[in-house]
C-alpha cells in the first residue's frame, strides 16, 4: 500500500507540475503576443521553434517556415549574417546572454535594423532548457543617430576649419564672455599681447584687468559696447610705452546663441602704426609738392614780369636814343612825340610792380629805332 501511495503522490506531483508548466507557457504566449516587439523561443541547442505574431507579420512567413537552426538565414542581411551566427554559437556554447544588431528583411523586401537579445532559461539543476529572445526595431533610431553623427562630424569639421582659419590669421583675435573673461584667442593675439605688455594671456583671465589703469577703462568701455550688441571699429593706442605702444584698429562684434541672446563678443585687432606713419609721410610729401609747385609758379611769374620789364626798358631806351639823334640833327619837331612814348613805357613798367603787365598792343606801339 505504501508503494501504491508513493506512486500516486508522484503522479499527482507530476501532473501538477505539468499543469503549472502548461499554465506558465500559456501565460508566456499571451504576454509575448501582446508585446509590440518580436518575440521568439529556441531550444537549448539553438533550434528556433516558436515566434509571436509580430515576427510573421513583419517577415510575411507562414507558420512553421522559420523553425529550425538555419531558418532565419534567408531574412537576415547577408552582410550581418556572419557576425550574428558567430555570436549565437558563442552564447549557445558559453550560456552568455546573446545580443547583437542586424538587418532583417521585411515582407516587402526592405531591410530594417533590429536589436536582438536572448536570455537563457535554466532548470533547477542550472542547465539551460531553452532561450527566449526579442527583436526590437531600432532602424529609425539608428538612422537618426547616423544623421546626428554626420551633423556632428560636419559641424566638428567646420569648427576645426574655422579654428584653423582663426589660428592662421596674422591679426590678433580674442573672444570674451559677458564677464569680460577670455574664452578663446589665437596665437597672434598671445604673441602681440606679450610684445606690448610682456604678459602671456590665459583663458579665464579678465581681459581689462591686464591693462594699465589708464588703458583698462578704455578697453572695458569698448567691450561693454560690444556686449551691449553694437558692432563697431575703433582706433586707439594700447601698450606699455617701455615696450611698445602701437596704434590699433580694433573691430568688435557681439556673439549670440541660437536664440539670439548675446553670450559674449570678439575683437579683431590690427597694428596700423606703419600705415598711419606712411599716411603721415604721404601727407607731408604732398604738402612739399604743393609748396614746390607754388614756388615754381612764382618763378614763372617773376620771369614773365622781368621779360615784360625788359621789353618796356627797350622801348624807353629806344625812344631816348631817337630823341638824342633828333636833337643832334636839330630836328626838334619829333622830340615831344618820343618823350611821350618813353613816358608811357615808364608808366607801364611801374605798373608791373602792382601786378599788371603791358598789353601786346602797348608793346606793339613802341617805336622802332630806325630813323
Amino acid at each position: 500500500m505504501r508503494q501504491v501511495a508513493e506512486r500516486v503522490r508522484s503522479a499527482t506531483e507530476r501532473v501538477r507540475s505539468e499543469n503549472a508548466l502548461r499554465e506558465s507557457e500559456e501565460q508566456f504566449r499571451v504576454f509575448a503576443q501582446a508585446m509590440p516587439n518580436q518575440v521568439w523561443a529556441a531550444t537549448s541547442d539553438g533550434e528556433l521553434y516558436w515566434f509571436n505574431s509580430q515576427v510573421y507579420a513583419y517577415t510575411g512567413a507562414s507558420l512553421g517556415d522559420l523553425h529550425g537552426a538555419d531558418a532565419w538565414n534567408g531574412i537576415v542581411h547577408p552582410d550581418d549574417l556572419g557576425v550574428a551566427r558567430e555570436l549565437w554559437s558563442r552564447s549557445l556554447r558559453t550560456g552568455d546572454v546573446y545580443q547583437t544588431e542586424f538587418r532583417m528583411r521585411r515582407r516587402d523586401g526592405a531591410f530594417r535594423w533590429f536589436l536582438v537579445r536572448a536570455e537563457p532559461v535554466r532548470g533547477k539543476d542550472g542547465g539551460i532548457t531553452r532561450w527566449i529572445g526579442a527583436n526590437t526595431d531600432i532602424d529609425d533610431a539608428r538612422r537618426a543617430s547616423e544623421r546626428l553623427e554626420r551633423i556632428v562630424a560636419e559641424r566638428t569639421a567646420e569648427l576645426r576649419l574655422f579654428g584653423d582659419i582663426i589660428e592662421s590669421n596674422a591679426s590678433p583675435i580674442c573672444t570674451f564672455d559677458t564677464s569680460y573673461r577670455l574664452i578663446a584667442f589665437n596665437s597672434a593675439h598671445s604673441d602681440e599681447f606679450f610684445r606690448i605688455f610682456g604678459h602671456r594671456v590665459q583663458l579665464g583671465e579678465v581681459f581689462p584687468d591686464l591693462f594699465p589703469p589708464d588703458q583698462a577703462a578704455i578697453i572695458r568701455g569698448f567691450m561693454a559696447r560690444a556686449l551691449g550688441g553694437e558692432a563697431f571699429t575703433v582706433t586707439e593706442e594700447f601698450g606699455d610705452p617701455d615696450l611698445a605702444k602701437p596704434s590699433w584698429e580694433v573691430a568688435y562684434t557681439p556673439l549670440r546663441d541660437a536664440e539670439g541672446v548675446i553670450i559674449g563678443a570678439y575683437h579683431l585687432a590690427d597694428d596700423i602704426s606703419d600705415r598711419l606713419r606712411a599716411e603721415a609721410e604721404l601727407v607731408a610729401a604732398q604738402d612739399a609738392l604743393r609748396q614746390a609747385q607754388k614756388m615754381e609758379a612764382v618763378g614763372q611769374l617773376t620771369g614773365g614780369i622781368a621779360h615784360d620789364f625788359n621789353n618796356l626798358l627797350t622801348g624807353i631806351t629806344g625812344s631816348l636814343d631817337l630823341m638824342l639823334t633828333r636833337i643832334r640833327q636839330g630836328r626838334l619837331n619829333d622830340v615831344e612825340r618820343y618823350v611821350t612814348v618813353a613816358q608811357g613805357a615808364a608808366k607801364r613798367a611801374a605798373s608791373l610792380t602792382l601786378g599788371s603787365s603791358p598789353s601786346r598792343d602797348a608793346r606793339r606801339s613802341i617805336p622802332s629805332r630806325r630813323t
